[in-house]
């Protein structure tokens, strides 16, 4: 799991912003949907754009190490 961690951390760095990363296409909807139901926001399975801006803002409400463990939770 350290391994993991120091790798989002790196891929974070060196990323202009954390939209970019979710943008990438190694992220797919899919991905950012079982996100979106595992922390509990109901929404509808839309483009990947709403579903970036959800998960953006909620992020903005919670510390960088619960997002970090609640990405690790998905796989």
């Amino acid at each position: 799991m350290f391994c993991i961690i120091e790798a989002m951390d790196a891929i974070l760095l060196h990323s202009p912003s954390a939209q970019s990363v979710l943008l990438r296409k190694r992220v797919s909807r899919e991905i950012l949907f079982k996100y979106l139901h595992n922390n509990g926001v109901p929404m509808n399975p839309t483009d990947k754009g709403t579903m970036v801006r959800k998960i953006l803002q909620m992020w903005e409400c919670v510390p960088y190490e619960e997002v970090i463990l609640s990405i690790i939770d998905l796989q």
